[in-house]
């Protein structure tokens, strides 16, 4: 299946979904028979009729996890939103995955490198190790000034005998800032829950707090201690999902997600909480911030051996 199909079978289902919640839209709004799409993250609404030949211009296919750490293309936003995202929170969960692996490196293939040469000139290139530890260096043209790439490639063909190497390597993109990395998490998860759950879960004022913090990165809007918990001690039988969990006897929905570098042996498992809607009255991470007053960590337990289709209904 191509993006273009992929698109339009995800739109039809999410205009027939958006039919059932007619009090989101303003006084005298008008579809005009073609239906409404309302993005799931900034909740803005976009009429089809009006979009016309140019909605693929605006409504856009987002992948979860980002696609370079192995997402899959599951749900569709508005592109304003995907390429904000993109680029205020993806490109720095993906930074953050690298930085990890290059403090193990053992295993990790294919990063970005620079090369400091005695000269003073800089390459471009890509690092990989090999199962058997051998360092791999390769310096490719295309990612390089042709001034610099042929005086690099000059300089080893003027060598006589060993060719040493004087200089300094740079792994990968440094731009990080960790505490936008929960966010980006925070934003696949409820993207996944959404992808699970549909309008009937995030069409809620219980969900705005975490929007918010979605679309505005650099606040604090929602604790750095309750947005993304490492799980690489889970159960490995345990499936990528959405499952129910407890946090001090309060019931949550959990996200697990798998991320994966491309070419990389190293997995890394994350987990997300979001709220549950079955007691509307209760607002989630306000009492978790009370009940956590202090704490370093969060315990989560998954409830094991639950009918989820019932659970879902239940609170749904």
């Amino acid at each position: 299946m191509n993006s273009k199909e992929r698109r339009e079978i995800l739109l039809r289902k999410y205009i027939e979904e958006v039919k059932q919640f007619p009090n989101v839209f303003p006084n005298g709004y008008e579809d005009e028979g073609k239906g409404t799409f309302i993005c799931p993250l900034c909740l803005r609404i976009l009429n089809i009729a009006l979009l016309g030949e140019q909605v693929n211009n605006f409504i856009t296919i987002e992948h979860i996890p980002p696609e370079n750490l192995g997402g899959k293309p599951l749900i569709l936003t508005c592109k304003d939103c995907n390429s904000t995202c993109g680029h205020d929170l993806d490109v720095y969960l993906r930074n953050e995955i690298e930085h990890l692996e290059h403090n193990y490196f053992n295993g990790a293939k294919g990063h970005y490198s620079k090369w400091f040469s005695r000269e003073g000139f800089e390459m471009n290139g890509i690092i990989r190790e090999d199962v058997d530890g051998t360092i791999d260096i390769e310096i490719k043209n295309k990612l390089n000034s042709p001034i610099f790439f042929d005086k690099f490639v000059e300089g080893i063909k003027l060598s006589n005998g060993d060719l040493h190497l004087d200089g300094k390597i740079k792994l990968g993109d440094h731009r990080r800032k960790k505490n936008v990395v929960g966010v980006a998490m925070l934003k696949s998860a409820y993207l996944y829950a959404f992808n699970k759950l549909g309008y009937k879960y995030i069409l809620t004022t219980k969900l705005d707090a975490i929007r918010k913090q979605i679309l505005n990165p650099e606040n604090v809007i929602i604790p750095q201690i309750f947005l993304c918990l490492n799980t690489d001690n889970i159960d490995q039988n345990m499936q990528d999902g959405l499952y129910p969990a407890t946090i001090d006897g309060m019931i949550v929905f959990a996200v697990l997600l798998t991320l994966k570098l491309p070419n990389s042996n190293y997995l890394h498992r994350f987990t997300t909480i979001l709220p549950m809607l079955g007691d509307r009255d209760v607002d989630l991470y306000d009492c978790l911030d009370t009940t956590h007053e202090g704490k370093e960590t969060v315990k989560v337990s998954f409830i094991r051996n639950v009918d989820i289709g019932k659970l879902l209904q239940d609170v749904l």
